[in-house]
């Protein structure tokens, strides 16, 4: 069975929605093209993102891709991002996931990023993180220029972060964790609610955590490991007298453990 389609119809939206370049176009239109014809099925684990980017991962996993003047991307879990290098600039296509840009080279490249909610400019260090309405953008240093596809533009400093949405840029409670923890491979959590730490967890594993509500603003703290997600469940479970439900090896409900 082949794309629907409907499918392909909502893959060519979404791919106009996000911009993409005539060479990120054709090389989608020529999967389409071959899937429709061989019965290439795009399953959940391969978003169209992932097919035409330039660097991706699977959920779960993390790339770093040193580059040839010394910076280096990081990619997190079930991210996808085009590629190109025009003069004194890299540009990025963000479609899908987290990135970090660590910018240590002393002839510093302008890095311009793109997302479907607008523009992030800056030679310095920062992440940006693709949600569902908006992109958040932290400065790891220097400054960030930020340009929402609508709306003014604003440069922020090393620490500060923002929301980047269609129509402009707003303030974000900076998280109960560090940002860039990952990198390590662990959730670095101070007094972070349980549901949220699920949340975050989620993004590493395939399937689904459901957080029973009576437990739900349980504040923990530590460092969670992000290699094996059903052992840090388990570590979770016994260190806070909770409860593990599997429904299936990828549907889990957390709740209080019964006396």
């Amino acid at each position: 069975q082949g794309l629907t389609p409907g499918v392909t119809k909502q893959v060519l939206q979404r791919a106009r929605s996000h911009r993409l370049s005539r060479r990120d176009m054709g090389r989608l239109l020529s999967l389409l093209a071959i899937s429709l014809s061989t019965g290439l099925v795009v399953h959940q684990q391969t978003p169209w993102q992932r097919l035409v980017a330039d660097a991706s991962t699977r959920i779960g996993e993390r790339k770093t891709l040193d580059m040839a003047d010394g910076n280096r991307l990081l990619l997190n879990t079930d991210t996808a991002v085009s590629l190109s290098t025009v003069e004194d600039q890299h540009r990025l296509v963000l479609h899908r996931g987290e990135i970090l840009i660590d910018s240590a080279s002393i002839n510093r490249r302008a890095f311009y990023v793109e997302t479907p909610f607008g523009e992030v400019q800056s030679a310095s260090s920062f992440m940006v993180r693709l949600d569902s309405n908006a992109a958040r953008v932290n400065a790891q240093q220097g400054e960030l220029l930020l340009t929402p596809r609508r709306g003014p533009s604003e440069t922020i400093i090393a620490s500060e972060g923002r929301l980047l949405t269609d129509t402009g840029i707003q303030r974000w409670a900076v998280p109960d964790f560090q940002l860039d923890s990952w990198i390590n491979g662990i959730i670095a959590a101070r007094n972070m609610r349980l549901a949220d730490l699920l949340a975050e967890l989620s993004r590493y594993r395939q399937g689904y955590i459901r957080c029973d509500p009576r437990i739900a603003d349980l504040r923990v703290s530590g460092s969670f490991q992000l290699e094996n997600t059903q052992s840090t469940l388990e570590f979770l479970a016994q260190t806070q007298s909770l409860q593990l439900t599997w429904l299936t090896r990828f549907m889990v409900i957390v709740s209080p453990q019964v006396a």
